[in-house]
């Protein structure tokens, strides 16, 4: 009769590696990319809505920390959209890492009176 210990010796080997491969899985996150995130950040409602059929000018995609009411900060992708009216108007589109839009906001431009030397038009 053989000695079954290589074969259960080899069975735990594998065995460990397989958790290892598993758990590593699971545990990885799939980032999207920064070209992935204006490709969500424009097909969402609310920045659809935003820009209002305007022509626009993606000017930045950065990363920034998100937390939004109770939640803990999560890093996110910030997606500044320019919008070509006339209006100095931005759209900062916040694109979690999974794809998710996370918020839209629209700041509200800052006003300078008309003879203000900063005024270029």
């Amino acid at each position: 009769m053989e000695n079954p210990k290589p074969f259960f010796k080899t069975g735990a080997l594998i065995a460990i590696a397989i958790i290892f491969i598993a758990a590593a899985g699971c545990v990885s996150e799939n980032k999207i990319s920064k070209n992935e995130a204006i490709r969500v950040a424009l097909t969402d409602t609310r920045t659809i809505q935003a820009i209002n059929n305007s022509a626009y000018n993606v000017s930045e995609v950065s990363t920034a920390n998100l937390g939004i009411g109770t939640q803990t900060q999560n890093e996110v992708y910030c997606v500044s959209i320019t919008v070509l009216d006339g209006s100095n108007k931005r759209v900062n589109v916040f694109v979690t890492y999974d794809g998710k839009v996370a918020l839209v906001d629209v700041p509200y431009p800052v006003i300078t009176p008309p003879h203000y030397p900063g005024n270029t038009s």
